[in-house]
């Protein structure tokens, strides 16, 4: 029991340090770094872990560009554990990428170099290209810091053969640049003057080729505000002649108003007594007609009304007839039968009598029985 208590024990107190652990300080962060850091918490604990690490990695951010490194790195140290957890490879490797930036802003070149290298691993797995030559430049300015020049160079050598794979002269071109200032710091001028020339040679590429795009951009634009303006036109061309149309039909109706007034104006006195004469009689033809239709349909139902009344009265009288036959029948049944009980009563006394004269003859002729 006493252990299993300790166990316990023991089990809340590691909660406690490793939520403790998880709590960010927001002592030194802006307000909006503040906002971000309570959504982060608040996706948090939905469990949308991947949402939480954004708004992490828009905190630190702000903090990173006002230079508090300090908040920057506790903010992507956090959303690294988030997304290492939800297996976001590409947002590891994003914040290895951040955090080496900061490292190198702080001059603490050995923990950029290691974050730059992990990157890079990253980055060769993914196979994207620009993003590996930008891991090789940035793991090879951090050499050049820590005064490991050859080793800069090896990584500037690989970054400029995949820039000529992939044919990128903007990429060749800071390959260049960085080769000439690795070379200098080494004290090697031939070289340094070899890849400066390079660097000039790609530089004016570069920006001829950027003339070319800014000139074939402007001549976009131009095109598009033209058919822009085209078609501007064009809709109040549409418009102009929508109006057009309506002022036309306008013009129609306006015509036919006139010449309906002139039709009236025309029209003498007696002509217009005579049109209101002969509506006036339609009018009084259709009252007329409407009160004969109230007249008949009154009649109507007066006669359905002695109708139902003749029907009812024949009803009664047939319901009377038969009651009194009834009644007859049964009165001609009852004379019937106190008739017969008469006959009987009668029929019965005779006998009764002609018993009783037969018992005296009886005794007569037998007195002695």
């Amino acid at each position: 029991m006493l252990l299993t208590f300790r166990l316990c024990i023991a089990c809340w107190l590691a909660s406690l340090a490793y939520l403790q652990a998880q709590v960010i300080s927001t002592d030194n962060l802006t307000p909006k770094s503040v906002e971000n850091v309570a959504l982060a918490r608040d996706k948090e604990a939905q469990g949308d872990k991947r949402q939480a690490s954004y708004y992490l990695n828009e905190a630190a951010n702000l903090e990173w560009e006002r230079k508090n490194y300090p908040s920057a790195l506790e903010l992507y140290s956090k959303s690294l554990k988030l997304n290492e957890q939800v297996g976001n490879t590409n947002g590891v490797y994003g914040i290895y990428n951040n955090l080496g930036m900061i490292y190198h802003d702080m001059e603490d070149y050995n923990k950029a170099l290691d974050f730059f290298l992990k990157n890079l691993v990253g980055r060769r797995a993914g196979g994207d290209k620009v993003s590996i030559i930008s891991s090789l430049i940035n793991i090879s300015v951090v050499l050049n810091n820590l005064n490991r020049h050859s080793e800069s160079i090896k990584y500037l050598q690989e970054s400029l053969s995949i820039a000529r794979e992939m044919g990128d002269s903007q990429q060749m071109r800071s390959c260049y640049g960085m080769l000439a200032e690795t070379y200098e710091k080494m004290g090697d001028s031939k070289n340094m003057l070899h890849y400066f020339d390079l660097y000039r040679s790609f530089h004016e590429k570069v920006q001829g080729d950027r003339e070319k795009i800014h000139k074939s951009e402007i001549e976009t634009a131009r095109l598009r505000s033209n058919n822009l303006e085209l078609e501007k036109r064009n809709k109040e061309l549409e418009l102009e002649r929508k109006e057009f149309e309506l002022k036309k039909k306008d013009a129609t109706i306006v015509t036919q108003t006139q010449k309906h007034l002139q039709l009236l104006h025309s029209l003498d006195k007696n002509q217009l007594i005579i049109r209101y004469l002969q509506k006036d009689s339609i009018l009084k033809a259709k009252a007329v007609e409407l009160q004969n239709l109230q007249i008949k349909e009154t009649q109507e139902k007066h006669n359905a009304q002695r109708q139902q009344s003749r029907i009812i009265q024949t009803a009664l009288i047939v319901g009377l007839s038969l009651l009194m036959l009834l009644m007859g029948i049964l009165l001609l049944r009852y004379r019937e039968k106190k008739k017969t009980n008469k006959q009987l009563a009668r029929q019965k006394e005779e006998i009764d009598q002609e018993r009783q004269k037969a018992d005296t003859l009886l005794y007569n002729i037998l007195p002695g029985i």
